[in-house]
């Protein structure tokens, strides 16, 4: 009956409508969790109990949250990272760089940000992937140009190909 995204995570849920044992309707969520190693599926009941899980992670695994059925669902910790539409924290993220690779500095601090793209952004906007400082004018460029390819109004999800295979994807393309 629906999809929904958690902003700048990696969790999808599909709402559905199935029937109980009882014959009544009632609403499911099937959530995937996208996150590498502690990549998940979970099915919860309506009254946000674990129906059951590719994965059961017990209090043993993991000191954050359990997900095993009958335990209420708690959506995975986040990142804690900045919104990349946050113009203000961007600058101040970029403005304490210290040197070195500047994508790496950035993925670290700005949540829901594909590497590759960090990458040719900070690339369209300094023209290096390195730097020992940034100055106002970087600064202003690199907000700048993460900003338009991020710019969800104007995406154009494009797959990436090398020798007629895919092997990666992004929101708008890249030069």
């Amino acid at each position: 009956v629906g999809v929904e995204a958690v902003p700048y995570e990696r969790i999808v849920a599909v709402r559905l409508l199935s029937r109980s044992e009882l014959g009544d309707l009632e609403e499911k969520r099937l959530i995937a969790e996208i996150m590498g190693k502690y990549s998940n599926i979970i099915l919860v009941a309506g009254r946000g109990t674990v129906s059951d899980s590719i994965k059961h992670i017990t209090g043993d695994i993991s000191g954050k949250r359990i997900v095993l059925p009958g335990v209420r669902y708690e959506t995975a910790p986040p990142q804690d990272k900045t919104d990349i539409r946050d113009t203000a924290a961007l600058i101040s993220h970029l403005q304490i760089f210290t040197g070195g690779k500047i994508a790496p500095h950035i993925i670290k601090r700005l949540s829901g940000l594909a590497p590759a793209t960090v990458n040719e952004a900070v690339l369209r906007a300094v023209g290096t992937e390195s730097a020992d400082r940034l100055d106002a004018k970087q600064i202003d460029a690199i907000v700048r140009a993460l900003q338009a390819l991020y710019d969800f109004a104007k995406a154009a999800p494009c797959l990436m190909l090398r020798d007629g295979v895919p092997f990666d994807f992004c929101l708008s393309p890249y030069l």
